[in-house]
């Protein structure tokens, strides 16, 4: 007879997990049922984890795609508006998501639902599936009791954040592409070609000029040590990464990023208020009390300069002012958000100007990437071009030395 591996919780809402032998998973449902266990997860032939941990699967772990994402709020929230409950429809979705990740998350949710839990409360354990705003807003459509219609709006929200990224990161292909074949290209020239120049020059009674024998320092270099080419190259990269994501570096980079010429702090900045505005909106509209959201979307803003101005204007709430008052103090919004967000607080439809906004700096910066991409081409052509011809002048400098000494 089989053995079935089940995770189960009785009646007050007491986990536990074992091992049912039964002909057929119908039968071990029933045979649990009869001791007062209400089923979870039930598979055959599994193993039961050591301890109070929970029956692994190979293959699970991690975050959540957002098109996954997408897609289980879409379906969650036709199935709510259907007439299924939270935790049929959860089961239900189980069964349908690809994701392996978001399967495993289901049914810990549909678990801490079956002890008790309410939904936000359980998808707040979930961190890397459901962030702050996904949870706020979860929250706030089951105390107004129009969960269907926030799950939906979360979905538009997830939708038009991840088209906005699309926009930048097909933006930042191309130069990207270029810069790497720019570094091989040099790399390759140095580990190559130098070395064929090098023996020419031993024939040369002269001393090379200190930009050749750098070159030739390097190749020889890399040709007996060559573990440090990746040292060299990776070495900035992950200085970078570190200062960039320590609490300090990451201030001042989002400044930075601001004053970037070539018309991208412009786009950092059109980035910043579509997410910001568009984040805000949809919190307020989900039912979010306007101090939670306000806090909501500076901790989920990704950028300090806006997180910072959550905080001014939180303290302005809390003192009695307006939204809009504080928002004049901080640079990084311009007259036009200001102005749309003081209609929104005097005629009460804050969500629907901010949605407003949001479409508004999303169509700029698919106009401004596109531009950029325009100016972008010829300059990278160049820097490639710089790359190769100082390589090229280097290695012939001391040829046109000595043709000076010849002369």
């Amino acid at each position: 007879m089989p053995s079935f591996a089940y995770q189960a919780v009785d009646n007050t809402g007491k986990k536990s997990q074992g091992l049912v032998d039964a002909a057929d998973p119908v039968t071990a449902n029933r045979t649990l049922k009869t001791r007062g266990l209400t089923v979870v997860k039930l598979k055959e032939g599994g193993k039961v984890s050591k301890g109070n941990a929970e029956i692994k699967i190979p293959g699970v772990g991690g975050g959540v795609r957002a098109k996954d994402l997408t897609l289980f709020s879409r379906q969650f929230a036709t199935m709510i508006g259907s007439g299924l409950t939270i935790l049929r429809s959860l089961m239900i979705l189980e069964e349908q998501v690809q994701s392996k990740n978001l399967k495993k998350v289901i049914s810990e949710i549909a678990t801490d639902i079956e002890g008790g839990r309410s939904l936000s409360e359980s998808m707040e354990k979930h961190p890397k599936a459901f962030d702050k705003l996904y949870v706020s807003m979860v929250k706030a459509g089951e105390v107004g009791g129009v969960l269907e219609m926030t799950l939906q709006r979360v979905a538009s929200s997830l939708e038009a954040r991840e088209s906005l990224k699309r926009k930048i990161k097909s933006a930042m292909m191309y130069p990207t592409v270029v810069l790497i074949f720019a570094i091989l290209a040099a790399v390759g020239m140095i580990l190559f070609l130098v070395p064929v120049f090098t023996k020419m020059y031993e024939d040369l009674d002269s001393e090379l000029p200190k930009i050749t024998q750098l070159l030739v320092t390097m190749s020889d270099k890399g040709k007996h040590q060559p573990y440090l080419i990746p040292v060299i190259l990776l070495t900035p990269y992950f200085t970078f990464r570190y200062w960039s994501r320590s609490t300090k570096g990451r201030r001042q980079w989002d400044r930075i990023k601001l004053r970037l010429p070539m018309k991208i702090g412009p786009i950092v900045q059109k980035v910043a208020l579509a997410r910001f505005s568009r984040t805000l909106s949809s919190l307020i509209a989900s039912g979010v009390p306007m101090m939670q959201a306000v806090k909501v979307t500076g901790e989920t803003a990704g950028n300090t300069v806006v997180e910072e101005a959550m905080d001014d204007i939180l303290r302005s709430i809390e003192e009695g002012r307006t939204f809009s008052e504080p928002l004049k103090r901080h640079p990084i919004f311009p007259t036009m958000v200001i102005q749309m967000a003081a209609i929104g607080e005097e005629t009460g439809k804050m969500d629907a100007m901010l949605e407003k906004v949001a479409e508004f700096y999303e169509d700029e910066v698919d106009a401004a990437i596109k531009s950029l991409t325009s100016i972008v081409e010829p300059i990278m052509m160049i820097f490639v071009g710089g790359i190769v011809g100082f390589i090229i002048i280097a290695l012939y400098m001391p040829m046109f030395a000595l043709f000076d000494k010849i002369k």
